[in-house]
């Protein structure tokens, strides 16, 4: 009896723990989603400074002003670089998340399926 009391307090265990890491996942799936709207809307702007930009120096302007457009240019492309290599970076690190919780989630899973099948 106590045994089986033990086996019954892991799988309750083993339960919570999968509703955490599932709960951890969704709120992962939602951060997810939301950076990759961040990120679209970060870099179509970007892309749109320097359309504007490049359009600008393209039509001509004074020779006075030329310097100070090619240095923000060169700074908006600078920045546009930047801000790839960081949410190419923060997208990896979200997906390794991801893959950590799923792990760990089929590993409970297993071993919750386990649990059961020694109950029996």
């Amino acid at each position: 009896m106590k045994k089986e009391k033990s086996k019954q307090d892991q799988l309750d265990d083993l339960h919570r723990r999968q509703y955490e890491l599932q709960h951890k996942i969704d709120d992962l799936d939602v951060e997810y989603r939301q950076f990759k709207v961040t990120r679209e809307d970060v870099m179509s702007s970007q892309g749109s400074a320097l359309f504007h930009f490049k359009n600008l120096l393209d039509l001509g302007v004074t020779s006075s002003h030329s310097a100070f457009y090619h240095y923000l240019l060169d700074d908006i492309e600078s920045t546009t670089r930047t801000l790839e290599v960081d949410f190419e970076e923060e997208d990896k690190a979200i997906k390794k998340r991801y893959q950590a919780y799923q792990t760990q989630l089929t590993a409970l899973h297993d071993q919750r399926k386990k649990l059961e099948r020694d109950k029996q």
